[in-house]
């Protein structure tokens, strides 16, 4: 079972806690490489920002990396594109 009912509600289980992060993760990835399109179509600062993000999404390992890296990585990338894109 994903999750126990019971008369107030539910009891969440590990399996879907691990759903929820993935459906997460998979939040942030799309984001992210929207994000990068985006700011490759801009000149300047956003767009050396989005290869730069490009190429470490390419160089990911995600059998060794630790899953919080990654989300660490995605999350400060993201933030960085859109400063970037926002920037005048």
């Amino acid at each position: 079972n994903m999750a126990y009912p019971t008369v107030d509600g539910v009891i969440p289980t590990i399996q879907w806690e691990g759903y929820r992060e993935g459906y997460d993760d998979l939040r942030y990835v799309t984001t992210l490489e929207n994000l990068i399109d985006k700011a490759d179509r801009t000149e300047g600062s956003a767009r050396e920002a989005a290869r730069a993000a490009r190429l470490w999404l390419l160089r990911i390992d995600p059998f060794t990396t630790p899953l919080d890296e990654i989300r660490t990585g995605m999350v400060e990338r993201i933030i960085a594109i859109r400063e970037h894109l926002a920037a005048p």
